[in-house]
């Protein structure tokens, strides 16, 4: 059943997380993976009490490489004590490969949304995560889209599997 091979790759994915299997997490992508990565930005006060003008809730949102990507997340491994996140939310829709419309045997793309909680030691968000699976290899799902967004609507227009053919 796919819905259960979702959850199980989800709950591996957030396992890795707060084991730091970089290597675990770096074999699920795939090489061409787009990679959209946010941030909040935090106010920061000066010395001399000015603040940076940015809202309570600004964000940075980056594209990265694979390549990138795991260059960064090996250096947050290596600065954290831990790292916890927490998935609630999930959604999936099923993305079947228009060359095989009729196939229902579970060897297709998925869209996972999800309500993801981030902390680790110096860092904390609360956010809408966005993969997509690709189940064909039932034994190494492999993700080709990662984005993340502060909130679900922001996500929807950044990205939807409607948009991945």
């Amino acid at each position: 059943d796919c819905r259960y091979a979702l959850l199980n790759f989800m709950e591996d994915y957030q396992t890795a997380y707060a084991l730091k299997r970089y290597d675990y997490l770096e074999s699920i992508f795939s090489d061409d993976a787009l990679i959209i990565v946010g941030h909040v930005l935090q106010r920061k006060v000066l010395k001399d009490q000015m603040r940076f003008n940015f809202s309570d809730e600004e964000v940075k949102r980056v594209t990265k490489d694979k390549k990138t990507y795991f260059n960064v997340l090996s250096k947050i491994f290596a600065s954290q004590e831990y790292i916890d996140i927490r998935f609630a939310e999930t959604n999936f829709t099923r993305q079947l490969n228009s060359e095989d419309a009729n196939k229902t045997d579970g060897e297709d793309i998925f869209g996972v949304q999800l309500h993801q909680e981030y902390n680790s030691t110096t860092y904390g968000d609360v956010g809408y995560l966005f993969l997509m699976v690709d189940l064909r290899d039932p034994k190494q799902p492999i993700i080709h889209v990662r984005a993340w967004q502060p909130d679900k609507g922001d996500l929807n227009r950044l990205i939807n599997l409607s948009d991945l053919e």
